[in-house]
């Protein structure tokens, strides 16, 4: 997986916050409705589902305004990625354990005699 940069720092915010309470009391509701079938449980717990789901699109677009590109133009970014060779930004050019790439190159185990019995068939 790449490793996204970040343009602000997370923070726990109001979001955050409402949208715990909502999903503790989805789930206290839920197992009382398991514990003691009602349709008052089962209302609370379907109205908690349903603010869950407003809340939870606006979390998900603050947590995308962190690492979104396009909602941080021009901004410094937080948590940069340094790669071994000491660059910043472009894809991660992996060598393996072979430290020198030059040498990763198989020998050619083709044979000639072969392709002579193949094309004259």
């Amino acid at each position: 997986m790449v490793k996204r940069r970040l343009y602000r720092n997370p923070v726990e915010s109001a979001r955050h916050e409402q949208f715990k309470k909502l999903c503790l009391e989805y789930f206290s509701n839920q197992e009382k409705l398991i514990a003691n079938p009602s349709m008052r449980f089962a209302t609370k717990a379907r109205k908690a589902l349903i603010n869950i789901r407003k809340v939870a699109l606006a979390l998900g677009l603050e947590l995308l305004s962190l690492y979104a590109p396009s909602m941080n133009e021009g901004k410094k970014i937080v948590n940069p990625f340094i790669y071994k060779d000491n660059r910043m930004n472009g894809k991660y050019n992996y060598t393996g354990d072979n430290p020198n790439p030059d040498n990763n190159k198989k020998e050619n185990d083709y044979d000639e005699s072969r392709n002579n019995d193949i094309a004259r068939h």
